[in-house]
């Protein structure tokens, strides 16, 4: 890396270091090489030459944020009249046949649109969950999208296999042949999953929910990620209606059907969770997931992650942020007017318990290096 081109971010207002002290350090510099970070401090030791420097003067520097979950195909199903009031299953309902007339060039375009709406609100690192591949579209539609803009990439490898006709929620239409989509999963993978330190791109394995895979195809498929190295995701507990098809046709709850697939642990993440009961909040303390302010917008409930964060740390603010629906329903993607807003609810209906920080007044610049 010692040839790997510099950049300097200089003379800061303040740079928040989100480091385990929370320093927010006053007229301070960063220096870059390569995709790793080689130097943070007072501007006047950190120097001054590089081969690209951004005057940082009037300005606040924080880390790049981290979007968990998205479906950045649905960029292109904004706005739709039939869907904006519906409930979860409605919803889906109502876009499966706009999904169906998806292209490969249609992923390519949403992919960047989603991505360049994500940089401008400071989002650097985002994952995107690709459930449906109609027409010839490929999740590599989606990777060389996010080469061409450059931003860090989890890319998803979602997958729906039980159609309406087998009790499934999607049409027969947009399922396919678990083979194949194990045998695409795997090959995805072993071509494009780095696993380096400075990796900018990673596949994840990801099932898309209860009422549309098997549990022999979630079971294959944590076996077979595993085996690879690769990690986890896909949506759980969504809403009522989510959790009602969890107990009829499985016999459990969601939580309880996650675990008795092996789909809890460090290397699975959950989107969603809205409806967790006790006992899954429980087994879900040690494993990760991620807040949502989306879920409102399809009257799915209201998250219960402060009741999660009163068991452990009192103090809910959300860093690594899921903007889905925030694209979905023609929002503007902005994390921060996001993270906010599920702080102030959590805060309106927990109270003082919870913690909200709130960003400077003045303008942020995000840096997206390790």
């Amino acid at each position: 890396m010692a040839d790997a081109l510099t950049l300097l971010i200089r003379d800061a207002d303040c740079v928040v270091t989100m480091d385990d002290q929370r320093r927010e350090l006053v007229r301070a510099s960063i220096r870059v090489r390569g995709a790793a970070i080689e130097a943070i401090g007072p501007a006047a030791t950190v120097g001054t030459e590089a081969d690209e420097v951004i005057d940082a003067r009037g300005h606040v520097v924080t880390p790049g944020l981290v979007n968990t979950h998205h479906h950045m195909f649905q960029s292109l199903t904004r706005a739709i009249p039939a869907a904006q009031d519906a409930e979860l299953f409605g919803w889906l309902r109502t876009l499966y046949p706009l999904f169906a007339r998806l292209t490969p060039e249609m992923v390519h375009v949403s992919t960047q649109v989603a991505m360049a709406e994500l940089l401008l609100a400071g989002c650097t690192t985002s994952s995107d969950h690709l459930y449906v591949f109609p027409n010839g579209v490929r999740l590599t539609d989606s990777i060389e999208a996010a080469t061409a803009i450059g931003m860090r990439f989890h890319a998803a490898r979602g997958s729906m296999s039980v159609g309406e006709s087998a009790g499934g929620l999607p049409p027969d239409s947009l399922v396919e042949d678990e083979r194949t989509i194990l045998a695409d999963t795997r090959s995805l993978i072993e071509q494009h999953d780095d696993r380096g330190r400075y990796a900018m791109l990673r596949v994840v394995a990801a099932p898309c929910s209860p009422f549309s895979v098997s549990r022999d195809l979630m079971r294959e498929t944590a076996v077979l990620a595993r085996s690879l190295g690769a990690r986890l995701h896909t949506h759980l507990a969504e809403n009522d209606h989510d959790v009602a098809y969890s107990r009829q046709h499985f016999g459990m709850t969601p939580a309880q059907y996650a675990e008795s697939l092996g789909w809890l642990g460090d290397d699975v993440w959950h989107a969603h969770c809205v409806k967790l009961d006790a006992a899954g909040i429980t087994r879900f303390l040690g494993g990760p997931f991620d807040p949502r302010e989306d879920d409102g917008l399809i009257a799915s409930g209201l998250d219960r992650h402060p009741e999660i964060s009163l068991l452990a740390p009192r103090h809910v603010i959300a860093p690594v942020l899921d903007d889905t629906q925030r694209a979905i329903f023609d929002e503007d993607a902005c994390h921060f007017s996001g993270g906010l807003a599920i702080g102030l609810l959590f805060r309106g209906r927990y109270g003082n318990e919870v913690s909200v920080d709130v960003a400077h007044e003045r303008p942020l610049l995000f840096a997206g290096c390790d």
